[in-house]
């Protein structure tokens, strides 16, 4: 590895949060990336979850840099379970729980302000349970 890609890799890998299970904070685990950019999530930080062999996970980077990974349920189109997910977007729009943007920029703004709260909740439950990261 050269100079330049090590020095961004030592600094890059203390960000780096393969996946954490709400309530239940691990230590982090070190992977090496595969040919075709493929990692192995270890068994242990599956245990206690829900995830199985051939369910998906949403990739993204996020604005510090680090790729977060997420558990995802695909929904078919037209399905039983779309229709109930409707439903329950009807309610919420119902129930007023929606909000209305002038420009893109508000959207944007709203979105990291909701981001950042998360973001601040999590680091709070995190220092609650001992759980430095």
């Amino acid at each position: 590895m050269n100079d330049v890609r090590k020095s961004h890799f030592q600094n890059f890998v203390h960000y780096v949060n393969l996946f954490s299970v709400e309530g239940d904070a691990m230590t982090p685990k070190i992977v090496r990336i595969r040919a075709r950019n493929q990692i192995t999530i270890p068994a242990e930080m599956l245990q206690g979850t829900p995830l199985q062999v051939g369910d998906y996970i949403q990739v993204r980077r996020v604005e510090s840099g680090a790729i977060e990974l997420m558990p995802v349920r695909l929904v078919t189109m037209g399905s039983a379970e779309a229709a109930q997910y409707e439903q329950l977007a009807i309610q919420d729009v119902r129930d007023g729980k929606y909000g209305t943007y002038d420009t893109a920029e508000e959207f944007t703004a709203a979105v990291r302000k909701r981001r950042r709260a998360k973001r601040e909740k999590k680091v709070a439950a995190a220092a609650a349970t001992g759980y430095g990261g």
